[in-house]
């Protein structure tokens, strides 16, 4: 049970992120027009493509908190490593910015869902035999 909680935390930060992230596209797409043009659109292409998978992996994370047992500890674990990642890159490269937390949050929550979770039922063969 407490497995789920901590995916469905998770998946509803990681949309609501996406989503903020999303809306401001245009404001970065704004900023964008004072780059040369490969630039530009690599930022824009950036942009939405952190959008999507914020998007994405908070999709994921609801799934698998809805039905436990449909994603595996291990891709659950290695999945968490995404917004961790992303939220490492962000303290390094932007500073302190406020999505920094929010996405370490959510990436640490799906890390102790992976923990928190029953053991699945290959897990339980495997340990049979």
């Amino acid at each position: 049970m407490l497995a789920r909680l901590f995916l469905a935390a998770s998946a509803l930060l990681l949309a609501a992120g996406g989503v903020m992230h999303a809306l401001a596209f245009s404001s970065a797409a704004s900023a964008a027009t004072a780059l040369p043009p490969f630039f530009a659109g690599s930022l824009k292409l950036l942009w939405l493509a952190d959008s999507v998978a914020m998007l994405a992996l908070s999709a994921v994370f609801a799934f698998a908190a809805v039905r436990q047992g449909a994603a595996a500890k291990l891709v659950i674990a290695i999945l968490s490593l995404v917004p961790i990642a992303t939220a490492a890159l962000i303290y390094r490269f932007v500073g302190a910015f406020f999505a920094a937390p929010l996405l370490a949050t959510a990436g640490g929550l799906a890390l102790l869902a992976s923990l928190a979770a029953p053991p699945t039922l290959s897990t339980k063969r495997e340990t049979q035999t």
